[in-house]
C-alpha cells in the first residue's frame, strides 16, 4: 500500500500535536509519513514528535491555509490526511477510505463521521454556502434555531451521517485529499487565514467536477476549537474575518458590502445593549473588535 502524508499544523497545541501524531500512526501503522508546520515555534508542542515527523517552522504563524500548502509542496505521497490536533479515537479501518477512492476517480476528498467528546454527532458537512448561511455563521445563531428547517437543510439535516453520501464541503478536522485533485484545484487560498479554508478549496473542487465523500464507516471524536490554547475571542474574530474573505471572493462586492453593513448594524446595536448592562466589559470588547472587522480593520494577530 502507498505511503499517506499526514500534515499536522501546530499553533500552541501542546500536548494534543504528540497525541493526533500518535493517533495517525496507530491508525495508518506504516503508511504514515507525518510532517508538521510549526506556525508557534519555540513553544515546546513539536518537541515530543521531533524526530517522528518532517517539521517545517515557520518564524511567525502563517495561518492554517499557508501551512498546509507548505506541507503539500514538500510532500510527494498520493494521499494526503489533513488531521488536527484536537482529534483523537479513531475508529474504523482506512481501507474504507482507499475503497472510496479506488471505486471513483472524481473523488477528490474523504472525511469521516465526527462527534463530539460525549459521542454527539457533529454536523461537520454543508451544503455550498449562501450568504445567508454565512450571516447565521457569524452571529452565532446556529444553535439557537436548531429547529429550522432552512438550517438544518444547509447541513444537510435530513440525514444522520449513518450513510455513505456525496456532500459539497466537510469540516476539514479529518479530511483525506487525493493528491491529484489538490494539484487540479490549486492550493489553498491563503487569503482565508484559518477557518473556510477547506469550504473554500471543496467548493472549488466541486465546480471543477471533483467530488467529496462523507462515509461512517471511519468515525472520530473532534475537540471543536480545542487545537490550540488560543481564547475563544481571538478564535471568533478570526472565523469573521474568514467569512468575510469567503462572501468577498465567491459573491461578489456588493454582497460583500451588504454582508458588512448588515453585521455593522447587528453589532453595533449588541453592543449598545450590552453598554447598558453591567458586568459586560469583555463583551463589549469583543463586540468593538468584530464592529472594526466589519468596518475593513483587519484582526489582531
Amino acid at each position: 500500500m502507498s505511503h499517506v502524508d499526514v500534515v499536522l499544523v501546530n499553533y500552541r497545541s501542546g500536548p494534543k500535536l504528540a497525541a493526533a501524531a500518535a493517533e495517525a500512526r496507530r491508525w495508518l501503522g506504516d503508511r504514515a509519513v507525518l510532517t508538521v508546520v510549526d506556525n508557534s515555534p519555540g513553544d515546546g508542542s513539536v518537541d515530543a514528535v521531533a524526530g517522528d515527523a518532517r517539521v517545517i517552522a515557520n518564524e511567525e504563524n502563517r495561518g492554517f491555509a499557508a501551512a498546509v500548502n507548505q506541507a503539500a509542496a514538500a510532500t510527494s505521497a498520493p494521499l494526503v490526511l489533513l488531521l488536527n490536533p484536537d482529534v483523537h479515537g479513531i475508529r474504523g479501518d482506512f481501507a474504507a477510505i482507499d475503497r472510496i477512492l479506488a471505486a471513483d476517480p472524481d473523488v477528490a476528498a474523504v472525511a469521516p463521521r465526527l462527534v463530539g467528546e460525549d459521542g454527539a454527532l457533529q454536523r461537520s458537512a454543508r451544503r455550498e454556502p449562501r450568504v445567508r448561511d454565512l450571516l447565521v455563521d457569524v452571529l452565532g445563531l446556529r444553535g439557537r434555531f436548531r429547529g429550522s428547517r432552512r438550517l438544518r437543510a444547509s447541513q444537510y439535516g435530513d440525514w444522520e451521517y449513518d450513510s455513505e453520501r456525496v456532500v459539497d464541503a466537510v469540516a476539514g478536522a479529518v479530511l483525506v485529499l487525493r493528491r491529484a485533485a489538490f494539484d487540479a484545484v490549486g492550493p489553498f487560498d491563503e487569503r482565508f487565514f484559518v477557518y473556510a479554508e477547506e469550504t473554500d478549496w471543496l467548493v472549488r473542487a466541486k465546480r471543477l467536477g471533483w467530488k467529496t465523500v462523507l462515509t461512517p464507516e471511519v468515525e472520530a471524536v473532534h475537540e471543536a476549537r480545542a487545537s490550540t490554547d488560543a481564547g475563544e475571542s481571538a478564535l471568533t474574530l478570526l472565523l469573521v474575518e474568514s467569512e468575510h474573505a469567503y462572501v468577498r471572493k465567491h459573491f461578489g462586492g456588493r454582497a460583500s458590502l451588504a454582508f458588512r453593513a448588515a453585521l455593522l448594524g447587528i453589532d453595533s446595536a449588541r453592543w449598545a445593549v450590552a453598554a447598558v448592562r453591567p458586568g459586560k466589559r469583555a463583551h463589549r470588547r469583543l463586540l468593538a473588535e468584530r464592529i472594526r472587522l466589519h468596518a475593513g480593520a483587519g484582526p489582531p494577530r
